[in-house]
């Protein structure tokens, strides 16, 4: 059963010219009601930058159009419209990546992050703020509740060498906090 809902695209990176009918191709078979470039003219107007593709998809998916962008080393921002029965999604890819990384999305397209995964790191860091060093000893032996391996990490690592204790806390926040890539322009390589 398909169910049409709104999803955006925007993809940047260099695509060989010998690849561009098979590209639009893959926008063609899965994109429906196309605000973007359908045409190779219309394509080669908008390089330059990155392109977005507004859109309805079988469930706001284009899995095709990501996957060629993959094979390609063409970096994405795909987001998704909730609907009823499904949540908003926000998915990025990038070449260095192994895997596509996202999370739920708002309405709009922006990324939401959960409650219960940033609450204890700001105990953490308020308890932090209070006590500083001293409060890293405590801070393992409390076992507040909800606390990744990651930060209990950087609570150990700050417990052998306080100073390393932040920049790993950082890393773990940036973790919980997600943001987007910036893609790089849409090029096509003659």
């Amino acid at each position: 059963m398909a169910e049409y809902m709104g999803m955006t695209i925007e993809i940047g990176g260099i695509l060989p010219a010998q690849y561009i009918h098979k590209f639009l191709k893959a926008i063609e078979d899965e994109l429906t009601d196309i605000l973007g470039p359908t045409t190779e003219e219309e394509l080669r107007k908008e390089a330059g930058k990155t392109i977005t593709w507004h859109a309805r998809t079988n469930y706001g998916m284009c899995e095709q159009l990501k996957a060629l962008c993959r094979v390609h080393h063409l970096s994405y921002v795909h987001t998704c419209e909730a609907n009823d029965e499904c949540d908003g999604t926000y998915t990025y890819w990038e070449p260095e990546m192994d895997d596509e990384e996202g999370s739920t999305a708002t309405q709009d397209g922006d990324m939401t992050v959960r409650v219960n995964h940033v609450r204890p790191l700001v105990m953490l860091l308020l308890e932090y703020a209070k006590k500083g060093d001293d409060a890293l000893p405590l801070l393992i032996s409390n076992d507040i509740e909800g606390l990744s391996e990651g930060v209990r990490h950087a609570i150990e690592k700050g417990l052998r060498k306080p100073k390393d204790f932040l920049p790993a806390l950082e890393k773990e926040i940036l973790k919980a906090l997600p943001t987007g890539p910036v893609l790089k322009p849409f090029k096509i390589q003659e």
